[in-house]
């Protein structure tokens, strides 16, 4: 059977010419339907509509049917490389937030379950849900900082994991932009000397700083670490959301052991 191909990058903005929008040489994303079937059935969306009848296409470019969608060319971009290269957007391998948030909002939208983990996984790597996890995340985290400090990142993943469902994250946002905040008007009232006696996120100095002995200070960490785990334990009811087992098998979507190599 001949194969027939399909231009999934024919994509129809309103008030733009779609023959602007079939993206050639370095850009052409130009399938065979074939391959197509084979590679964008893992977004389940895509897959059911491989399956359905359909009418005429009502508009062709070089001979491909040209499927509307509306969402930017650079999110078709990032996904469509997550499905089509390899070494793009891997499990554990560093990624800038654009590439994320960009495959995270069109492997929700089209229900492509594998990539939409790999965004999870690579989230949690930033905003992770156990102490131990974020007492490593500058050395394990995945995506980047972003510039601008505390604000821009608010103002940037917590839009994504809310208008992509993924709530795991969002109670660690919270403790870091609250962490964060409470850092900088202490340090701007309470003046330095006072500010470097703060136990929050010190547990292992707060003792010593005040001239305890070894024995004392090793207490007063524990008590430290003890309350931590106390109030993380509680951290996504304080936020309104369920408790973490919850979050966390919401989080869990796709096997990534499943997938061939």
């Amino acid at each position: 059977m001949a194969s027939r191909k399909m231009c999934l990058f024919g994509v129809q903005i309103s008030g733009t010419p779609m023959d602007r929008l079939c993206y050639r040489g370095q850009h052409s994303f130009e399938f065979t339907w074939a391959s197509s079937r084979s590679t964008l059935g893992s977004s389940r969306i895509c897959s059911r509509y491989h399956r359905q009848p359909r009418p005429p296409p009502s508009y062709k470019y070089e001979g491909c049917p040209l499927i509307a969608v509306h969402d930017t060319s650079d999110d078709w971009r990032h996904y469509l490389k997550a499905i089509y290269t390899r070494s793009y957007f891997r499990p554990g391998r560093p990624a800038k937030f654009e590439v994320v948030a960009a495959i995270a909002r069109l492997s929700t939208k089209y229900d492509s379950p594998y990539l939409r983990q790999r965004v999870i996984d690579h989230l949690m790597s930033t905003f992770p849900a156990d102490l131990a996890g974020w007492a490593r995340r500058d050395k394990l985290r995945l995506i980047p900082p972003l510039e601008g400090g505390f604000g821009p990142t608010l103002n940037a993943y917590l839009p994504l994991a809310t208008s992509c469902n993924i709530r795991i994250i969002i109670p660690p946002l919270y403790w870091e932009q609250m962490h964060k905040t409470r850092s900088r008007a202490t340090e701007d009232v309470a003046g330095p000397e006072t500010f470097a006696r703060w136990c929050l996120g010190h547990a292992s100095e707060a003792g010593s700083s005040l001239g305890f002995c070894r024995e004392c200070s090793k207490s007063i960490e524990e008590a430290i670490q003890e309350g931590y785990a106390k109030v993380w334990e509680k951290l996504p009811e304080y936020f309104g959301f369920p408790g973490w087992e919850t979050l966390k098998a919401e989080a869990s979507v796709f096997d990534e052991s499943s997938l061939e190599e």
